[in-house]
């Protein structure tokens, strides 16, 4: 220990012997695989696969508040999404370290949000990109504690669980361990449920026809993990949300008539009806396990937890509502072949991100007939122009919007 604690901070590594090489390998270690990390995620930046029309719109989303902040948008060698701090823990590195810095950071706010690298051309599901933002937002407004302290444990189901299992297995013991157990899955949980509320709070119904996309690709319905909550959790509470924007919070499930007057086409809305019903069908079947008492938890808590997350995360929640109209003139620009904005009109106003990205949703879901017959292609082709159009659609809003800030 004395020799570490004299090794110097920054020696020529190639004149240390073995056993001082060693030392200064050990007191480096965590800022080496800190380091490895960051390159690891600096080897997919690639301009070509990065999907640079969403950097702008995320950047938006933040308000001043939560500014300045860098995003590095990068490729993931995998079908899931990603967020990293990639400045603050190398501070803290340091401090550990005792390497002397300045008084302000090095750099600014970095963060890294990954996507699927074999997949850069689905814009729409793209969306879910907000969820990543959110992580940021959580962390930054340190939301998890306040929403464990509103997340109460029902305890009877608890001992009901414990008093299950086989007697020889000592009790202490094994409450001990079911708590810590339960911690670790709230700090987990709740963080990702925030980001949730985030993402839909950003993005509106586009983010609950992302999630329906992906989610059950990633994970069966009723499975959960330490990382995540099960995906009807999920998708459930992401209908609560959804159903609460509508009007109707005190229904359990929307007849398809509901959804069609918000929704616009008939496809878009009989979709959402559809998993509405899969998704809520029947009271959900909660265990006494630790995985089950949780997730109840969490339920049973969700109306306060979101309007703590509305106070802390401090931003401006997108309505789809408000936007009605113009999103039914985006979505028949896509019946047109064209991008959803590339029409000025009225001019000087420019389309929100998020309504481009709700406008994409329902034409994807209810234009393919429409596009088959006025070009001939199959449903494959023209989901795939939709994707383009969208990707379109975000680069021209941003052109759009700085042209008006000029002029």
């Amino acid at each position: 220990m004395a020799r570490l604690e004299a090794l110097p901070a920054d020696p020529d590594f190639q004149s240390l012997r073995d056993d001082a090489a060693e030392a200064h390998l050990v007191r480096f270690s965590q800022l080496y695989w800190y380091l490895y990390g960051i390159a690891s995620d600096l080897e997919h930046v690639e301009t070509s696969r990065t999907i640079i029309e969403f950097a702008s719109p995320l950047y938006r989303m933040l308000l001043p508040k939560h500014r300045p902040i860098r995003l590095l948008l990068h490729a993931l060698p995998e079908v899931n999404y990603s967020w990293a701090d990639l400045v603050s823990p190398l501070l803290g590195i340091g401090r550990q370290l005792q390497i002397p810095t300045k008084a302000r950071p090095p750099a600014r706010k970095l963060w890294s949000i990954g996507f699927p690298g074999l997949q850069p051309g689905q814009s729409l599901v793209h969306t879910l990109l907000a969820h990543e933002l959110g992580h940021g937002i959580v962390q930054s407004a340190s939301l998890v504690g306040s929403l464990r302290r509103r997340t109460l444990i029902d305890r009877k189901r608890f001992d009901a669980f414990v008093a299950s299992l086989p007697p020889e297995i000592p009790r202490r013991r094994l409450r001990l361990a079911m708590r810590r157990l339960m911690r670790i899955l709230l700090t987990e949980w709740l963080e990702e449920i925030a980001c949730d509320v985030i993402a839909y709070d950003l993005t509106g119904p586009a983010f609950v026809f992302a999630s329906i996309h992906l989610f059950p690709t990633l994970s069966e319905l009723d499975s959960n993990s330490i990382e995540y909550p099960s995906v009807r959790l999920r998708l459930s509470l992401l209908f609560r949300l959804l159903k609460g924007d509508i009007g109707r919070p005190d229904r359990e499930v929307c007849d398809e008539g509901e959804y069609s007057n918000w929704f616009l086409e008939h496809e878009a809305a009989a979709f959402l009806n559809e998993w509405d019903q899969h998704v809520n069908s029947g009271a959900p079947g909660y265990s006494n396990d630790p995985y089950g008492v949780v997730a109840e938890a969490i339920d049973r808590a969700f109306g306060e937890l979101v309007s703590v997350v509305r106070d802390k995360a401090g931003l401006r929640k997108y309505h789809f509502t408000d936007h009605k109209e113009q999103i039914r003139q985006l979505v028949s620009r896509l019946g047109l072949s064209v991008p959803p904005n590339e029409l000025d009109t009225p001019p000087g106003i420019v389309a929100e991100p998020a309504c481009i990205l709700n406008a994409g949703w329902i034409g994807y879901l209810s234009l393919i007939g429409r596009l088959h017959e006025a070009h001939g292609w199959d449903q494959w082709k023209a989901r795939a122009k939709i994707e383009e159009w969208v990707a379109k659609g975000l680069e021209l809003q941003e052109v759009q919007r700085r042209w008006t800030e000029v002029r």
